[in-house]
């Protein structure tokens, strides 16, 4: 939960430097973040995570995960601003 609170911290500051302040450009500005961080971060993790039985399955499910959950976090943060 310290995660999450601490992104959504992060994501609204990013929307704040970009003026975002439309729910549209929050949806625009999650899936921006969501791909720059989110997924690039999980992918590399599952690259070199070998405990795993099928690290890229897990990979990909753990960076869909953060994706949606950024994306709505921008959509949430756009529209509040």
């Amino acid at each position: 939960m310290i995660g999450s609170v601490l992104s959504a911290i992060s994501l609204g500051m990013l929307a704040a430097a970009s003026d975002t302040d439309t729910a549209s450009e929050g949806l625009v500005l999650g899936v921006v973040a969501a791909i720059g961080f989110a997924l690039s971060i999980a992918l590399v993790t599952a690259t070199f995570e070998s405990t795993k039985p099928k690290p890229m399955v897990w990979g990909a499910l753990t960076a869909g995960y953060h994706i949606v959950g950024t994306i709505v976090a921008g959509a949430i943060i756009g529209a509040w601003q």
